[in-house]
């Protein structure tokens, strides 16, 4: 679920409806509960997260808002999760950027795609 709540965490970010609508579905497919869900408006305070959890929500924040990730963040990352994730992680929030511009340059909406 760690790539679905890094998606969500962005579309959010980005204000993007639809990917955030899709991807909280999917997310709850996967795994996530509607308070990890919910707990994205205050991620820092919301007791639905683990501490990897956190970190990848701060990983995703920071990426979509600088372009970039602090190397703490980075590196307390990296101790909790293999290369791979970290790789699958750095794709996700690229995708989930992608995914929101191109939706919302389109002006694709929840009901007529």
């Amino acid at each position: 679920p760690l790539p679905e709540l890094a998606f969500v965490a962005v579309s959010r970010l980005n204000g993007s409806a639809i990917c955030d609508t899709f991807h909280s579905w999917l997310g709850r497919k996967v795994g996530l509960t509607a308070d990890q869900l919910d707990g994205l408006a205050d991620p820092a305070t919301s007791p639905a997260y683990r501490e990897v959890e956190r970190l990848v929500i701060r990983y995703a924040e920071q990426l979509t808002t600088t372009g970039q990730v602090d190397d703490a963040v980075h590196t307390a990352l990296a101790a909790q999760l293999p290369t791979r994730q970290l790789v699958v992680l750095a794709f996700t929030v690229a995708a989930a950027q992608f995914s929101n511009r191109v939706n919302g340059d389109l002006q694709i909406d929840l009901e007529h795609p």
